[in-house]
């Protein structure tokens, strides 16, 4: 079932727009690959980063790495990561281009996509045969909620801006936000 489970997940993340070619097989080969780099002592280069994330695993990185090979992006000018002090955990540090602003946006594709197969898995935890239309229609409902959280996350966000704002400004401010969603 697992690996119906995962094909499904391929055919989902390519739906909504992330490349072909990236599949489990390749992302276990990059992270061989970051991993040697990180035995040599992988460090995040110098450079004028626009954007660094820490506390990212192996697998991140190669996820981020493919992507960016997929998109033309270069290690070292367009984005680099490097081990964190800890040995462990690495940092991923992008620069501001238009190439990767899609490269962050098909990360965080790919990371909403492995929340849903998550949720999808639990979902099916303990059932032996389930139709790959019930699978589709799981990752779709799934999905669907992860986006109503995220859109409810940041009306919050929005509401405690508004309400500092306000705070700041006085009571007799106006805004306009609520009305553009």
């Amino acid at each position: 079932m697992i690996e119906e489970l995962r094909r499904e997940f391929r055919a989902f993340l390519y739906a909504k727009g992330f490349p072909k070619g990236i599949d489990d097989k390749a992302i276990l080969e990059a992270e061989r690959e970051v991993m040697l780099e990180a035995v040599n002592g992988k460090r995040l280069a110098d450079g004028d980063w626009q954007y660094v994330i820490g506390g990212c695993h192996s697998d991140d990185v190669a996820v981020v790495k493919l992507l960016a090979e997929k998109l033309g992006l270069k290690q070292g000018v367009d984005w680099d990561f490097g081990l964190e002090l800890d040995d462990y955990h690495f940092e991923i540090a992008y620069g501001k281009s238009e190439k990767v602003y899609r490269l962050i946006q098909l990360v965080q594709l790919y990371f909403d996509a492995s929340a849903v197969f998550l949720a999808v898995s639990m979902r099916l935890a303990g059932k032996k045969h389930v139709s790959r239309a019930e699978i589709q229609k799981m990752f779709a409902e799934e999905w669907e909620k992860l986006e109503r959280a995220k859109y409810e996350a940041l009306l919050k966000v929005e509401e405690e801006i508004v309400k500092k704002l306000r705070k700041l400004n006085g009571s007799g401010w106006k805004h306009e936000f609520s009305e553009v969603h």
